[in-house]
């Protein structure tokens, strides 16, 4: 019965269009949507505590191949228990600035309502210092593995999103951005406000939790946003993310890198639509 009921559960979920992380969520269609580095990288990186699923994991590769090589760095805006700032990292093989206060009490002003308790409890109620020296746990235990150099090409910056802002390396700049850090309206407005500064053109922007009706004001700050559609157009939206392009250097540009990030994908394992405006929703059935 126990079963049954978790079968009815899950299947429902899928039917509105969320994902549910399992350890073989497909069977043996497993291997074919997952490549085996990838998976093996995983089970590495799941052993922090957080949100992020193989899934997004597999996106955040797809973003990075779709692009040409360039030696800019990737940022993070948010980083909590270090996965999805690892998994960048790790599919990237690239410098990786995660910005985050690293907050002891999440009971705190920049926390949205009612969040603070299941917060601290995704951190496996660890510290601040136990969540950074995981991360870099992690990080070691992937060099050793895949003889990289990740532990030296991950930066954390241990502040608020505006510190950074204003404090900031201003010659440097990104050719990939994940905003996972406070998921209000005003904050993530001043990110986007900042895209010119910190963003070279033709950069990826994901934004996590874009259309979760828990924080509807992370779409409205993008949607309402100025330069939405003057230089920034939508790329796609699945795997609980929105995915943008930043000052295309063409619309041909533009659709040839929607073509790449969709290539990977099977329309056999997918549910894929394109929108009137040309970006695509994606997501696993």
């Amino acid at each position: 019965m126990l079963n049954l009921l978790k079968q009815i559960i899950y299947k429902t979920i899928k039917k509105l269009g969320y994902t549910v992380e399992k350890n073989k969520p497909v069977g043996k269609n497993f291997d074919i949507l997952y490549p085996q580095k990838l998976q093996n990288d995983f089970e590495e990186i799941k052993k922090l505590n957080g949100f992020l699923n193989i899934e997004e994991m597999n996106l955040f590769a797809n973003l990075i191949n779709a692009q040409p090589q360039n030696n800019n760095p990737i940022l993070e805006i948010g980083v909590f228990c270090g996965r999805s700032l690892t998994a960048m990292a790790c599919v990237s093989n690239l410098k990786t600035v995660g910005v985050d206060p690293f907050f002891e009490d999440f009971n705190n002003k920049y926390a949205v309502k009612d969040e603070a308790i299941y917060l601290a409890r995704k951190t496996g109620q660890t510290t601040a210092q136990e969540r950074i020296k995981k991360i870099y746990n992690s990080l070691k235990i992937l060099d050793k593995k895949n003889k990289t150099n990740l532990k030296n090409l991950v930066k954390l910056e241990i502040k608020l999103q505006d510190e950074f802002i204003k404090n900031r390396n201003k010659e440097e700049k990104y050719q990939l951005i994940h905003i996972d850090g406070e998921h209000s309206y005003g904050a993530v407005k001043d990110i986007i406000d900042e895209f010119d500064n910190l963003l070279v053109p033709s950069s990826i922007i994901i934004i996590d939790d874009f259309l979760n009706y828990s924080h509807p004001g992370i779409a409205e700050a993008t949607y309402s946003h100025p330069n939405y559609k003057k230089t920034i157009f939508p790329i796609l939206y699945g795997f609980n993310k929105g995915v943008f392009m930043f000052k295309p250097k063409s619309q041909e540009y533009l659709n040839e890198i929607r073509n790449k990030i969709l290539a990977p994908y099977s329309r056999s394992l997918h549910q894929i639509n394109k929108l009137s405006d040309k970006s695509i929703t994606i997501r696993l059935l």
